[in-house]
Formats: structure tokens, sequence, C-alpha cells
């Protein structure tokens, strides 16, 4: 099992489709847009679907979505 760890924004995304293997699973880690600490300042925080548009762009299919909590979520996606 690979794992790979990026920071959006990513300059180079197209790295990432050529790393994950057909029917490979992301999962994406994100803090919620919303005010407040912990984590990174609004401006630079990615919604559900701002995350979701720029990974099926990429020939992935959303999965799905999971609240981890009062700040983050999860979503997994799979390579189509």
């Amino acid at each position: 099992m690979a794992q790979l760890f990026l920071t959006w924004p990513v300059e180079k995304e197209p790295i990432l489709c050529s790393c994950l293997m057909l029917w490979a699973t992301l999962a994406v880690i994100e803090f919620k847009k919303i005010q407040g600490p912990p984590g990174p300042p609004i401006a630079i925080r990615l919604s559900e679907d701002e995350v979701e548009k720029m990974v099926t762009g990429y020939g992935f299919k959303k999965i799905k979505s999971v609240d981890l909590g009062e700040y983050n979520y999860l979503m997994t996606f799979r390579s189509i």
C-alpha cells in the first residue's frame, strides 16, 4: 500500500495521477471551511465541493465523505 501526502495547492497536480495505479483509492483530509483555529486561514481552506471538483477533474470518482469531528473531514476517491 502506498501513502501519498500532499498539501494543496499542488503546483504539479498531474504528478498525483501518474503516481496512483488504476483503481487506486485516494484519501483527502481537510480542515472544514469555518472561521477560527485550529488550522490555516479560512481563505486557503477547501470546502468539500471544492475538493470534489478538483479531484474528480483528474479522473477520480468520489466514494464517500466522513465528518472527523469539529474541525476536519475525510473524503475518499477511486481512480477511474
